[in-house]
């Protein structure tokens, strides 16, 4: 199987089936799917850091051949479907889901995971980094990671840096989860977006964690 590390890992629980989506439909190949006691456990790989990879996952009641997500004038929508419609929607995604018997990932056990954390002053100059570090040449669009922290949550982002052992971070108010950020270069204003793709100008995605990561 090769490096013996490849199969450590961080696992990393999403609030969301959408946030599941949101942070792997344009980067993965496909979704993994194991089944627990009364669940399915949908997961996919993130970051590998500090010789360990993140894993994502979501808690699912079902699983399906293919998680799709959709962004239009109705919504964002993400599902667990068997099948998609030749005439699926101007913009559906979708994603083959992969089941297997077990995970190939086995959290590190006793090993906390080294990463530089990198404060920033605000989270707006967080995001006017990211989308410049995404025109740069990034071929993947802009996200960026929120959690609860506190009275607050923390919005953060592994891409600023060339060495991707740090994470850069700013601490945004409390509130309802949200599924993007959008920045507007006319204005040079950041606003949240509650529906992804309505608002004008860059689409910076949010993946919304359940909980911090553990390094933080």
């Amino acid at each position: 199987m090769g490096d013996r590390d490849e199969l450590k890992c961080s696992y990393v629980r999403l609030l969301s089936l959408g946030d599941l989506a949101r942070n792997a439909i344009d980067s993965q190949s496909h979704i993994s799917a194991m089944p627990l006691s009364r669940k399915y456990r949908l997961f996919t790989e993130g970051e590998r850091l500090a010789g360990l990879r993140m894993v994502y996952y979501f808690d699912s009641d079902m699983t399906a051949r293919y998680l799709t997500y959709a962004n239009d004038d109705s919504g964002e929508r993400a599902g667990l479907v068997d099948s998609v419609p030749e005439q699926g929607g101007y913009g559906l995604m979708r994603l083959p889901i992969l089941e297997v018997e077990s995970s190939p990932y086995a959290p590190a056990k006793g090993k906390r995971l080294k990463v530089a954390k990198i404060a920033a002053r605000d989270h707006e100059s967080l995001i006017r980094a990211l989308v410049n570090e995404a025109n740069a040449g990034d071929d993947s669009p802009p996200k960026v990671y929120v959690f609860p922290s506190g009275k607050g949550r923390v919005v953060g982002s592994f891409g600023l840096f060339r060495d991707r052992k740090s994470f850069t971070y700013a601490r945004i108010d409390g509130g309802e989860p949200f599924p993007c950020f959008s920045y507007d270069y006319i204005t040079d204003t950041i606003r949240v977006e509650r529906r992804p793709g309505q608002g004008s100008g860059i689409q910076i995605r949010v993946v919304n964690l359940a909980e911090p990561f553990q390094f933080f």
